[in-house]
């Protein structure tokens, strides 16, 4: 099994991910997500929007992660000291309570490169929250044409 990545970005309008695995030394896309931000969370500032990212769309694709270490790639540097604060409070403590069985690594990405995940952003596909709904691939998402499955 190939190491797995989720790529996560924020816009005005949504959040949106994309969920790969290196395979064969190439990456391959297995999933893509997005929603709309709804109307309390479009009042956040970045480093909250584009965690919130991170925080969704690694519940929303549990099967895939869970259980196995995996590289979340992001444009905002500044997540990476979030997940080592030593006593968070409210919302970020209960985020960090959901992602804390998680094995992963936060990697920045200078957003020039980081552009797979910029698309799902802007143009969200869906209102709800993916952690609310089934864990399946959602229409929209797909495994990868060649190569194994997860």
């Amino acid at each position: 099994h190939g190491e797995m990545l989720l790529d996560t970005d924020v816009s005005d309008a949504g959040i949106g991910a994309v969920l790969s695995q290196m395979q064969q030394g190439m990456e391959r896309v297995l999933a893509y997500g997005s929603r709309k931000l709804a109307k309390t969370e479009q009042n956040y500032s970045t480093t909250r929007h584009e965690f919130l990212a991170i925080v969704d769309f690694t519940c929303h694709f549990r099967q895939y992660l869970l259980g196995r270490p995996f590289k979340v790639n992001t444009d905002h540097g500044s997540l990476r000291w979030l997940t080592k604060m030593k006593e968070p409070e409210g919302q970020l403590a209960r985020w960090l309570e959901k992602l804390a069985e998680y094995d992963f690594e936060i990697v920045h990405r200078p957003g020039r490169v980081h552009t797979n995940a910029d698309s799902h952003s802007r143009r969200p596909f869906r209102l709800s929250c993916p952690c609310k709904v089934q864990n399946t691939l959602d229409a929209f998402g797909s495994h990868a044409s060649s190569g194994s499955p997860v």
